[in-house]
């Protein structure tokens, strides 16, 4: 709760517990782990208010009613995937959903994340989602509607030495979705999985091998090194670096946090980092990527903070 006070300002932040066991941790700490990290955060005074879906478990979905029921009004969020669509024609079964919960839907932000999507024509799919949310035009309003999904590859086959290049598919979607907003009966916001793989949450044990990640208008790119074990070491990240700021889609060193990071690992004297730094500065570069590509879409202009420091995985635990 203290780390997310330090790190969070502004409005309420989701929180998505699906990937943590219910029994394990009510065990731990004696109450469902939602309610736990919900509380932590409300005790340091960030509004941090629960994720749901259709298909959680009771207990999950008797955690989110106690947060409403000591929260009248906070939002929720509810996750729905692509084969779920239909629900948004079924006010009866929506309203009944959220009735659980004693929530109405202008307290509620629907999330439609499609997760994994791999298709050759984005406007097939911005079709799909422009039907799907067609029968919202005479209610219910949502707080907040947010469309998201991603292109990145699970596998992506790569030796020491190569280069991935993979269509950023999710994107070209979503500017068919602001290009055809007279056909909506609202324009979703935008959200995706940055540069992960929406399955990949699982630690590993193992050395890890020395690439960055990096994201253009139209691509998600991967340069891929050797691994960090003898003889190579952490130093293989330079060969990597070199390759990636090589690149024409590379946009310097004053783009982002991230982007001077990467620059810098090809400067003499250099430190090597450590994987967690790699994962920061992709990560970093594509977000301040995503700001500024929605600035132009939506023709605003939309400051982007200076990341102060760079946390490691450790810290941010």
């Amino acid at each position: 709760g203290s780390k997310l006070a330090a790190n969070w300002s502004g409005g309420p932040v989701f929180v998505d517990g699906i990937h943590i066991d219910d029994e394990k941790h009510r065990n731990a700490v004696g109450q469902h782990a939602l309610t736990e990290l919900l509380e932590r955060a409300r005790l340091a005074h960030v509004m941090a208010c629960p994720v749901t879906s259709l298909t959680r478990s009771t207990e999950y979905q008797q955690a989110v009613r106690r947060f409403r029921h000591h929260n009248p009004g906070w939002p929720i969020c509810v996750r729905i995937s692509l084969s779920e669509l239909d629900i948004l024609a079924n006010k009866d079964r929506l309203t009944s959903f959220l009735n659980q919960f004693d929530a109405v839907a202008s307290e509620t932000v629907l999330l439609i994340d499609a997760g994994p999507i791999f298709i050759p024509d984005a406007d097939e799919l911005a079709t799909l989602v422009i039907e799907a949310l067609s029968p919202l035009s005479g209610g219910p309003n949502f707080a907040k509607i947010f469309w998201g999904s991603t292109t990145f590859p699970e596998k992506h086959g790569l030796k020491a030495g190569q280069t991935g290049n993979w269509a950023r598919t999710d994107w070209q979607v979503y500017k068919r979705l602001v290009e055809r907003a007279s056909e909506l009966p609202i324009t979703p916001l935008f959200s995706d999985y940055a540069l992960e793989y929406p399955a990949h949450y699982k630690p590993v044990q193992a050395s890890p091998v020395a690439h960055l990640r990096y994201s253009s208008e139209d691509s998600y790119i991967m340069v891929r090194g050797t691994t960090t074990k003898k003889p190579y070491g952490y130093k293989a990240i330079f060969q990597v670096a070199n390759a990636l700021i090589a690149r024409e889609d590379f946009k310097g060193a004053a783009f982002s946090t991230g982007n001077r990071y990467m620059a810098n690992l090809v400067m003499p004297e250099a430190k090597t980092g450590n994987a967690s730094l790699w994962r920061w500065a992709s990560a970093d570069h594509h977000i301040s990527l995503v700001v500024h590509s929605l600035g132009r879409l939506l023709g605003i202009q939309v400051p982007v903070e200076e990341t102060a420091r760079a946390d490691s995985q450790l810290v941010l635990i």
